[in-house]
């Protein structure tokens, strides 16, 4: 019996059994479904449209995003979609502290803005939202970790520059707008 031929997919093109062939399709629509549920971004003038897809970190995400269009700063004008795995955090300005508490559950967001700063040569994201859960009811507060649950697409504005210093008053790390 002579070597199986194998086509450019590194599949046998000889014949095969029905099982083998729903695997290789199996296999194909994975690669592909892989493939195209990968972030993307877009670029037009000062405005980056951004779809991150199910599983991904969406801090680093904007990590990458910012690197990939060498960002000074951004504003975050809104983003719709499902984030899960979510640490919201909520400053007590007498105490100096964050209150933090984690949601596992997948949330829809109806409300997410915010800004992408630099505070001592590394990206700060500061991020603020309100997530509606499935009986209705909303949470909110300072957005510390997230992962996407099916998709985001968000938006930003990149055309002003602004970092990070320290505010003595406020224990903040607050904004400061350079010319």
């Amino acid at each position: 019996m002579g070597k199986k031929r194998k086509n450019h997919l590194g599949f046998s093109s000889g014949k095969i059994s029905l099982n083998t062939y729903i695997r290789q399709i199996l296999l194909i629509t994975l690669i592909f479904r892989i493939k195209l549920m990968e972030m993307i971004t877009k670029k037009s003038e000062n405005l980056i449209m951004t779809r991150m897809a199910d599983g991904e970190d969406l801090f680093a995400n904007l990590e990458r995003v910012a690197k990939k269009y060498r960002m000074k700063s951004g504003i975050i004008l809104g983003a719709v979609g499902q984030l899960k795995d979510v640490e919201l955090a909520y400053y007590v300005k007498d105490f100096r502290e964050y209150i933090k508490k984690q949601f596992s559950d997948p949330f829809e967001i109806t409300n997410l803005s915010g800004n992408l700063s630099y505070f001592e040569g590394k990206l700060a994201s500061h991020i603020h939202v309100v997530l509606g859960n499935r009986e209705f009811g909303c949470i909110g507060g300072h957005l510390n970790k997230a992962t996407v649950s099916a998709t985001v697409e968000l938006f930003m504005l990149t055309s002003i520059k602004f970092v990070r210093k320290y505010d003595e008053k406020t224990g903040l790390n607050i904004l400061e707008f350079e010319e």
